[in-house]
């Protein structure tokens, strides 16, 4: 898939994040997207207006409620939408009006559903026909729904001084016939939809109108949003946008509410990301969607140097919480990569994890060596190259074991589950416990202080008290709702909870100006342990720049073994001196524009004759182990001061390098050339090391071990490892240099691709 943060694609399961939905709350038409070749669609139409008289009346009906699924469409045309309006609620012993249609006008399958039908009135007492129908009004008769869209109002009885007008009816049940003080006239419950991805309800019935002086009651209105009646006053009207029928009233009927239309396109994306049709919606400059949130930091984390954030806890909700990051993973091996952990001791612990030995996500916690939630998924979650969004939601109060563990990843909730073993209810979770809490790490006062994160970490949230979906944090973007994007949070925190957006620098005591410090308000900043400023980068979901590609076939052969940390940035080739060679590539390629790297060599001890170096490399040649100067198209600047091209062949270029040097890399691919810095400074007063090559490149590091030798490479695409003097970016302003960009050059990174690449 592609490394651009928060994509959804059903290729790959991981970055699977559900489907595009679309809602209309005005007529007009709606854009299929292109390779849309099915919807499920909801056509809610307007509901009917409660009855009117100097007594009362009855409930208007809902609005008709069509659920359909899988409906073909045909791909990138339009399709025009009406949406219903719910019907004016009259005085003035008016007739009620019923609520107007809404039309999903499919060419394949036309759906229409039929407006609520008006409450009964005192010129007119029978409920009028409709999706459902409106309940009557002193003895008239209901009216009458239509099948597989609503259900009938309800009846009426009535004499003075007591009068009970029926409820409308709902899309879940019949209105309520109005009879007796305790079997008064509420309007009919409306149904649930689950189209959005969270259960809500639509099209309920109005209540009607009840009179009685020595009863002085009001009906309710259905579970629908329908409205209530009243007690010879003003009905009350249905919700905007449900289709809700308005409340019977004395003086004034209560309105209906207007329907909706909301489309879902089944997700059949590809994974992949086409960042420049992606640019070429908005204009230049306007990159991104100036409306969305951004992240502009991230903290790297490195599981070897043992570095995390932690808290200790106390007074705060143990059983309830949500915690939310995004998350890029720099290793896939066999080790807990651990996001979030907490423990009181080495039996009481819990931790989430999103890669072990088999490439799980999940969660794991006990308390004296018992397990309380044991969830290890099914799918494998092994792409370095991408942004996650992980968020977990736990409250172990639910009466249903199901409801007390949540997990969702990029917008979609996880149930694929290995293991899956739920809390006990009301169960006190190390995790939320009295205890300490940690960021990029695990059991922190317990025994698997080893257990760490490796790999990145943006817009972190603990939310203490609350368990959350993820659209509290991420949503489909609305220019190509198959990638899942941040989106910041509104909501409370509790008393315990944090935001960490990693825009401070500096390490110690955690606080406002630290690595740790919580921005959400509550001043609940966490400590750092081993991490410093140059963990703070600008790689993040909304910017995601390339690192050296973790996955990709091109592992060192014989006895040189090349190991990458940091994120992915550092690369160490130990050799074995039994021959072998081999290199490591950028996880961006481009086939166009001009793009700036720079590669600083950290150790070397680099022989005469070895082809230890920097250079480009065609992506499309998978050839393994293989040096870039013996691939065709391929260009080396080796530490002699030769460059190699063209399967083997050498020239003198430049000045030699070694340890401390930044070798930067110039890839133009707009003109095939290349061109290489020493320390800033041009080699070969600036002649291209090689020219007239196209296609797709990739820019690399390569080494042999024909000699025995060791080196180490830190790769900086804009997102540094190792200590940055200077902090130049390039004419867009993303990246950290340490020379000058030249004019022209871009950082690697999904902006600077949707422009230029």
């Amino acid at each position: 898939m592609a490394a651009n943060g928060g994509i959804k694609g059903k290729l790959n399961k991981p970055s699977h994040g559900g489907d595009a939905v679309t809602t209309m709350t005005a007529s007009g038409n709606f854009a299929v997207q292109q390779g849309t070749t099915e919807v499920d669609v909801l056509v809610v139409a307007g509901g009917g207006a409660g009855g009117h008289g100097n007594v009362g009346g009855g409930g208007g009906g809902a609005g008709g409620l069509q659920n359909l699924t899988t409906q073909s469409v045909n791909s990138a045309n339009d399709i025009a939408i009406t949406v219903g309006g719910g019907a004016s609620g009259a005085g003035s012993n008016a007739v009620s009006a019923d609520g107007s249609d809404s039309v999903f006008s499919n060419p394949f399958n036309p759906i229409t559903s039929t407006g609520g039908g008006g409450g009964g009135s005192t010129p007119a007492p029978a409920g009028r026909a409709g999706g459902s129908g409106g309940g009557s009004y002193d003895n008239g008769s209901a009216g009458a729904g239509t099948p597989g869209q609503g259900n009938n109002g309800g009846g009426s009885s009535g004499s003075s001084p007591q009068y009970y007008g029926g409820g409308g009816g709902g899309a879940g049940s019949a209105g309520v016939s109005g009879a007796t003080p305790e079997n008064r006239g509420n309007g009919g419950d409306g149904a649930p939809s689950t189209i959005t991805g969270t259960a809500t309800y639509f099209a309920g019935g109005g209540s009607g109108s009840v009179n009685d002086s020595t009863n002085p009651l009001v009906a309710v209105g259905g579970g629908g949003k329908g409205g209530g009646g009243s007690d010879d006053t003003n009905g009350t009207s249905g919700t905007t946008n449900t289709g809700g029928g308005g409340g019977g009233g004395g003086d004034t009927a209560g309105s209906g509410g207007s329907g909706i239309v909301i489309v879902k396109e089944k997700d059949k994306a590809s994974g992949v990301w086409n960042s420049r049709s992606q640019y070429s919606s908005k204009l230049k400059g306007q990159w991104p969607d100036p409306n969305q949130y951004e992240i502009t930091n991230s903290c790297r984390f490195a599981r070897g140097s043992t570095e995390y954030l932690n808290i200790s806890r106390s007074g705060h909700n143990t059983k309830t919480a949500t915690f939310s990051v995004w998350t890029k993973m720099g290793e896939v091996k066999n080790f807990d990569n651990i996001l979030f952990g907490g423990a009181a001791s080495s039996t009481t612990r819990s931790y989430v994890y999103f890669s072990d030995p088999n490439g799980l996500a999940g969660i794991f916690s006990e308390t004296s060596d018992s397990t309380d939630i044991a969830y290890a998924s099914n799918a494998i979650f092994k792409d370095p190259t991408a942004w996650y969004h992980v968020v977990i939601s736990i409250d172990t109060t639910q009466a249903t074991a199901a409801d007390r563990f949540k997990m969702y990843i990029n917008g979609e909730q996880y149930t694929d589950w290995a293991t899956a073993t739920a809390p006990s209810q009301n169960a006190v979770i190390p995790l939320l416990g009295e205890s300490a809490q940690t960021v990029g790490g695990g059991m922190v006062g317990g025994d698997a202080i080893g257990a760490m994160a490796e790999g990145y970490m943006a817009d972190c949230y603990y939310i203490d008290g609350l368990a959350l979906h993820c659209g509290n944090f991420g949503e489909p973007d609305p220019d190509n709702p198959t990638i899942w994007r941040p989106k910041k949070y509104e909501g409370i925190f509790g008393s315990a909870g944090f935001k960490l957006e990693f825009k401070q620098t500096g390490t110690g005591t955690a606080g406002t100006g630290t690595i740790g410090a919580d921005t959400s308000g509550n001043l609940n900043h966490l400590t750092s342990t081993n991490l410093a400023s140059i963990d703070i980068i600008k790689d993040t979901p909304t910017n995601n720049f390339a690192t050296f590609n973790l996955i990709f076939p091109d592992y060192a052969t014989g006895s040189l073994a090349i190991v990458l940390s940091e994120g992915n940035c550092k690369a160490v080739y130990t050799g074995g001196g039994s021959g072998g060679n081999g290199m490591k590539r950028s996880s961006i390629a481009v086939a166009s524009g001009k793009w700036y790297a720079e590669f600083k060599i950290t150790a070397t001890n680099a022989a005469s004759d070895d082809d230890f170096g920097i250079g480009v490399v065609p992506v499309d040649n998978y050839e393994t182990g293989r040096v870039a100067g013996d691939h065709t198209g391929g260009v080396v600047y080796k530490h002699t001061g030769q460059k190699r091209t063209d399967a083997g062949g050498s020239a003198d270029y430049g000045d030699s390098f070694d340890d401390g040097d930044i070798i930067s890399v110039g890839l133009d691919m707009d003109n095939g050339q290349v061109f290489f810095y020493k320390n800033g400074t041009i080699q070969n007063s600036g002649t291209a090391a090689a020219t007239s090559f196209s296609g797709s490149y990739v820019m690399m590091a390569q080494a042999n071990d024909t000699a025995n030798h060791n080196h180490t490479v830190e790769a900086n695409f804009g997102n540094p490892s190792f200590s940055i003097s200077s902090g130049n970016q390039d004419a867009n302003g993303y990246g950290t240099f340490e020379y000058a960009v030249p004019s022209g050059y871009f950082a690697l990174c999904t902006k600077n691709l949707a422009q230029y690449g």
